[in-house]
């Protein structure tokens, strides 16, 4: 399978434990200086690498679509996401849509087939053309994601999940 295969994810429904954690969550964020990103539900999709551009020799910009992106509101400036990439030479599998916990929804996945998931922060949105850019920082000793965003071409598949 080539990086541009999609897998459904499976099915299933957000624990009790998990609905509590995030009821919990919000109360205690409430209590502190900042109040958490306030959203009803934590939507996730494929997107596919449209661009990519070297900014600088360790810092590369990836532009990626998804329809989905001309509905997306984001939150606030610095709005962060999970982004979900594939195994090398695997298709990308999506975790639990329900799950409220992202980490735990990807380690639920089969190993071998279990997708990366690191943060990143949205660096330009533009919901007219369904375009987000997202610039990744490329060590030496990069780990999965930077790996992945290294080697990354247009028509590449990976995954948006929105954060918590």
């Amino acid at each position: 399978m080539t990086s541009s295969s999609v897998l459904p994810p499976p099915a299933a429904r957000p624990s009790r434990v998990e609905a509590l954690q995030m009821k919990a969550y919000r109360g205690l964020a409430a209590l502190g200086q900042a109040m958490p990103v306030d959203r009803d539900e934590y939507p996730q999709w494929t997107m596919t690498v449209r661009a990519t551009w070297l900014l600088a020799p360790r810092l590369r910009r990836l532009t990626f679509a998804a329809e989905e992106f001309r509905t997306f509101t984001p939150q606030g400036c610095d709005e962060y996401f999970g982004l979900l990439t594939p195994p090398p030479g695997r298709a990308l599998v999506m975790p639990d849509p329900a799950a409220l916990n992202a980490r735990r929804a990807v380690g639920r996945i089969p190993e071998d087939v279990r997708p990366d998931l690191r943060w990143y922060t949205v660096a330009e949105h533009r919901p007219s053309v369904g375009e987000i850019d997202v610039d990744v920082v490329v060590h030496d000793h990069a780990g999965p994601a930077g790996t992945w965003a290294r080697t990354a071409r247009p028509g590449d598949v990976a995954g948006f999940r929105t954060g918590t």
